[in-house]
């Protein structure tokens, strides 16, 4: 039961809620204060446990010469802050400091002779044999997390690696807690961007960058990767690598920190955070939905660690035990997993998040127990005649076979008559009447007194498409199911998805001249190709960037497919054939799952 006012977290060594870090600095470098000495004691109370610990790491033994090594590190960063630097992430700087300390000094003989601690294999004589402190699948996390404002770098390392209140941070940069936690989420997110970057940066073929934007994507959501990706992590470790380095974004970002920026050392000093326990007693109002969203960030466990398997991929997990992320956990070992985009009961980590616990959600997008998903609002079908595939007929529709059965006579007739008439004439040519009823977009009524319904035209090229302007459904060849949005919602930002075919306003759309998909449901957004890492969201239409432009244009083939212009002739496709699926732009493959129908609604 709640207290009705929280305890306040105790108060950390050094001041932390007086003076931030970078005020300190700026004394140094002012020198306005006749004793300097003063933020020297303070940055030292502050930081210097940590400091000593990664140095006993560093060197494999916690005799007098880490203490030496923490005190060289301390008056190197502190000297850099008086000349100019700036303290706003200064606990990384002064780790780092501390690995290069032991490996210079471990590489000169004349300091090994004098301190022979330096000589231990697992301490400097092992620093000094390495090539690097940072292992070649870290590399673009290390980049990333580098390239970061000090500001993020701070609140990311103190949360993630040393797993610390956010209160501490906040403290440590002069920041209200309230503006820490949304600063946070932020930092969160500008990391993985940056990540993102970083592979397309240096992606070493061209085909990594058409694979950038699918890499994140299914990772964000819980799913597994789409096959073709799959296939080419199987040969690429430069993706597999970036995949397995994603995937920590669900679960274990602290440890990824710690491996990108230290190296050398970086799990033991990870795990020697988490037994020193969580500082903080409760959580003032500011820091509960801090601690909430950290809690949903898909970390197991109550301290937030990957299995410690030696590595940081994560081994195989099934049912309730498996994590998002785990796929790609895997891809970094090579362990691709052939298709498998599913868990216990056939249900995708994506499927689950959204249908919460109304069940699980079948081919047709409902929940079990005849719940509606939570994410789609979308209907089971009718059931179908095991014999015929139609629609079992009630005990009261028999009667009303025999009008149905001439109806289908009468209709083999007018179909009949339409093919004779547009049979080609002697000059090659049609009869101009039938040609002009057969193109017509306008209902064909039937003679008075028919039972014959009204049968409607359907456009069947691109070309009708465009130049008539019409209302479209588009219908996955493969999947049997409409191209729609994610919860109805036609709004900016709302996510392209397959749903069950219906007349919905959210499946209807309008294909322009120059190569816009305009929503029905809201004429000024259009599907955009550029808007989430490869997953279509809808856009404005009339974007200001010019260069943007393309980024909502497409290309419809004869052949049904929706080529991307922005993107290099990148093909929309779903990425399953399951209700819900994201639709996303992918290499060009010719196959069904990228060839659309269209349809009037």
């Amino acid at each position: 039961m709640r207290t009705p006012h929280p305890p306040l977290p105790d108060r950390p060594p050094g001041g932390y809620f007086g003076e931030s870090d970078e005020d300190l600095a700026a004394v140094l470098r002012d020198g306005e204060e006749a004793d300097g000495t003063r933020p020297v004691a303070l940055l030292t109370a502050r930081h210097w446990r940590p400091a000593y610990d990664y140095a006993v790491i560093c060197l494999a033994t916690s005799s007098q010469v880490a203490s030496m090594v923490t005190e060289a590190s301390f008056r190197h960063v502190l000297d850099g802050l008086g000349a100019g630097g700036h303290a706003l992430a200064l606990r990384p700087q002064l780790l780092v400091t501390v690995r290069d300390t032991v490996r210079t000094w471990a590489a000169d003989d004349r300091m090994s002779e004098a301190l022979p601690a330096l000589r231990k294999p697992a301490g400097g004589r092992g620093m000094r044999a390495a090539k690097s402190m940072t292992a070649e699948n870290r590399k673009l996390a290390e980049h990333a997390f580098l390239g970061l404002p000090g500001v993020a770098r701070c609140l990311l390392w103190h949360t993630e690696v040393e797993d610390e209140s956010l209160s501490v941070p906040a403290g440590l940069l002069g920041m209200e807690e309230p503006i820490a936690v949304a600063a946070w989420e932020q930092a969160r997110e500008q990391f993985r961007q940056a990540c993102l970057r970083a592979h397309l940066e240096f992606a070493p073929t061209r085909e990594c960058g058409f694979h950038n934007r699918l890499l994140d994507a299914p990772i964000r959501r819980g799913g597994a990767l789409l096959p073709d990706v799959q296939e080419h992590l199987s040969e690429c470790s430069y993706c597999r690598y970036a995949a397995a380095q994603l995937s920590h974004f669900e679960g274990g970002l602290g440890l990824l920190i710690a491996e990108s920026v230290l190296g050398w050392g970086a799990r033991r000093y990870y795990d020697s955070r988490r037994a020193r326990g969580r500082q903080g007693l409760r959580p003032r109002a500011g820091v509960s939905r801090f601690r909430a969203r950290r809690q949903r960030g898909g970390e197991s466990g109550k301290d937030g660690r990957l299995p410690d398997d030696g590595r940081p991929a994560g081994g195989e997990r099934t049912g309730k035990d498996a994590r998002p992320g785990d796929d790609a956990r895997r891809a970094e070992s090579g362990e691709i997993p052939a298709g498998r985009g599913s868990a216990e009961g056939g249900e995708t980590p994506a499927v689950r998040g959204r249908a919460g616990a109304g069940g699980r959600r079948g081919r047709e997008g409902r929940a079990e127990g005849g719940a509606s998903p939570a994410g789609g609002g979308r209907r089971r079908p009718q059931p179908l005649s095991a014999s015929t595939g139609r629609r079992a007929a009630r005990p009261a529709e028999v009667s009303q076979q025999a009008l149905v059965t001439g109806a289908g006579l009468s209709a083999a007739l007018l179909a009949t008559v339409l093919a004779v008439s547009l049979w080609p004439n002697e000059e090659g040519g049609t009869d101009s009447a039938a040609a002009i009823g057969a193109s017509s977009s306008r209902t064909l009524s039937p003679a008075q007194g028919s039972q014959v319904p009204p049968v409607m035209s359907t456009p069947s090229t691109a070309a009708e498409v465009a130049s008539k302007g019409e209302r479209t459904r588009l219908r996955n060849v493969d999947a049997d199911l409409c191209l729609g949005l994610r919860d109805a919602r036609a709004v900016e930002g709302a996510e392209a998805t397959l749903d069950v075919c219906s007349s919905a306003w959210t499946q209807q759309w309008v294909y322009e001249r120059d190569g816009l998909l305009r929503s029905v449901a809201s004429t000024g957004l259009c599907l955009d190709a550029r808007a989430d890492d490869g997953v279509l969201l809808l856009g404005r239409c009339a974007d200001g960037d010019e260069k943007r432009r393309e980024d909502l244009r497409y290309d419809l083939t004869d052949e049904g497919e929706l080529l991307s212009r922005g993107r290099d002739g990148l093909a929309v496709a779903p990425a399953s054939t399951d209700p819900g699926a994201d639709i996303v732009v992918k290499v060009r493959d010719y196959s069904d799952i990228q060839r659309w129908r269209t349809e009037r609604p």
